[in-house]
């Protein structure tokens, strides 16, 4: 073997070392985490943040949410969140809460703070750069958002709080999409749906950028607002068949590449089929897509439409989301 192609052979076995697999989270607002794989089926890892944090908050029963805002920051491999310090809100309707970042894959906590109020509201996270911006609604008869700047490194509070303005919106002035609602947000890109028109037909949009450049739009038959999904990393649109007359889950999935801009297939998955089912995401490998059906987490694979059961014991509600992160 000639010693260059020797090198680049060695190069590219350590790149593919040192790539980190994508892993899939899915969560409760109780606290409850499953790490599952790339597909989505396997358990690969499960948490009760209550317990994990139990340092800084005693674990039990609580009013609203105990996880807030959970966000995934790459860089340094941890989740951020806001916490509650209270089971109950307090007179003034009003509960304390710690910011606390938690090192993946271990969950451990790997440093904590007070937000410098009380909030009215479950405080929301956002990440930008090294910075976690805390959005939160004070006490007061006059509704207002403020935020407080932290370092993603250590939660050292580097700004605020002061009266958060947000920036205008271009697509809020935008006559196209003026009777949209938007649905979904990865990255630049926004899932806007549009008003039911004539014969239970209804329009939707993936928009790219501030000023809503068109990446596709499509019209399909009777789905809902509620019922149409963009995947988590933004290839994928799911669209779930309602039946006109109830409204009910008919089974039928139509799902969209937006590369391609056309729809790919449409499968039946019986078992959906007026079924108490509430669609979570579509996990990284794009096989699949999550469900809670009957409080229990289901995966339905997107070619055939057959349903399998992913941790049978572990009972998931309305409020479980999905979080990418890469280990």
């Amino acid at each position: 073997m000639r010693a260059d192609s020797f090198l680049l052979l060695l190069a590219t076995l350590g790149g593919c070392a040192n790539r980190r697999g994508v892993v899939l989270y899915v969560y409760d607002c109780a606290g409850q985490v499953l790490k599952l794989d790339a597909s989505g089926r396997t358990v690969a890892g499960r948490w009760q943040l209550q317990s994990e944090f139990q340092t800084l908050v005693p674990p039990g029963n609580r009013d609203g949410c105990y996880l807030n805002g959970l966000v995934y920051e790459k860089n340094l491999g941890r989740f951020l969140t806001a916490i509650p310090k209270q089971p109950v809100v307090s007179a003034n309707g009003t509960r304390d809460h710690l910011l606390v970042a938690a090192d993946l894959p271990a969950m451990r906590v790997a440093a904590s703070m007070a937000l410098p109020q009380a909030s009215a509201t479950a405080p929301a996270l956002t990440l930008k750069n090294d910075t976690v911006a805390v959005r939160y609604e004070p006490p007061g008869a006059t509704s207002q958002e403020m935020v407080a700047l932290y370092a993603a490194a250590d939660l050292h509070p580097i700004g605020g709080p002061m009266l958060f303005q947000p920036a205008a919106d271009p697509l809020a002035s935008d006559s196209r999409y003026s009777l949209a609602k938007v649905v979904a947000e990865v990255d630049s890109l926004r899932l806007l749906v549009f008003p039911e028109e004539a014969g239970h037909q209804r329009r939707f949009s993936v928009v790219r950028g501030a000023l809503g450049e068109m990446v596709a739009s499509f019209t399909v038959g009777s789905t809902s607002v509620r019922n149409v999904h963009l995947s988590l990393d933004g290839r994928r649109v799911l669209v779930e068949a309602l039946s006109p007359d109830t409204q009910a889950l008919t089974g039928r999935l139509l799902i969209y590449d937006l590369a391609q801009q056309r729809q790919i297939r449409t499968i039946t998955a019986p078992e959906l089929a007026n079924a108490d089912a509430q669609f979570l995401c579509i996990p990284p490998s794009l096989e699949s897509a999550l469900y809670s059906r009957g409080r229990r987490l289901n995966a339905v694979n997107l070619t055939t439409g057959a349903v399998v059961a992913v941790a049978p014991a572990v009972v998931v509600d309305k409020t479980n989301t999905c979080l990418v992160a890469d280990r």
